[in-house]
């Protein structure tokens, strides 16, 4: 069984902070925490959890919802605009896993992360460098590909949280 954590959301948080974002900083030591918890009920409780929203991380250190889909009446749903807009910046899905999306705007998580204007500004309190970990670190976790997916265990080893 699991329990909700007695204190505030990262919601809650971010909004003591300019723009929303959390310092970097602090985003690393929720990351790492957060991963550390994972990786104990995948190794030693030998559970999986598939209820985690699709790595809050970036939604705070950016200050805004990364992928966040709108449903078109009839065409589409929020949620297949949500994996269209994970596959333009990640990649398309295995063929195995049969998602198909015909026309895509392919962009780059690079320019999603460290972009020059509006939300995709890469924030003050990181560095260039710093960004290009932090989109290494963001590829792994976010591999469409769940073989190609990092581990909980694999994540806490990058460079971003060192």
């Amino acid at each position: 069984m699991a329990l909700p954590l007695l204190g505030s959301d990262l919601n809650y948080q971010a909004r003591r902070f300019s723009k929303r974002r959390i310092p970097v900083s602090v985003m690393k030591q929720i990351t790492r925490q957060l991963l550390e918890g994972l990786r104990f009920l995948h190794e030693t409780c030998e559970v999986i959890h598939t209820a985690l929203p699709r790595w809050p991380v970036m939604e705070f250190v950016k200050g805004h919802v990364a992928f966040l889909g709108a449903a078109s009446e009839g065409r589409w749903s929020s949620e297949d605009d949500h994996l269209a807009q994970h596959m333009e910046v990640l990649g398309r899905m295995p063929s195995r896993l049969k998602f198909a999306v015909p026309r895509l705007k392919v962009t780059n998580l690079a320019d999603f992360v460290d972009g020059k204007e509006g939300p995709f500004q890469r924030p003050d309190d990181m560095t260039s460098e710093d960004a290009l970990r932090f989109v290494d670190f963001l590829r792994g976790a976010l591999q469409l590909d769940p073989d190609e997916r990092k581990t909980a265990g694999e994540l806490l080893q990058h460079e971003w949280l060192r």
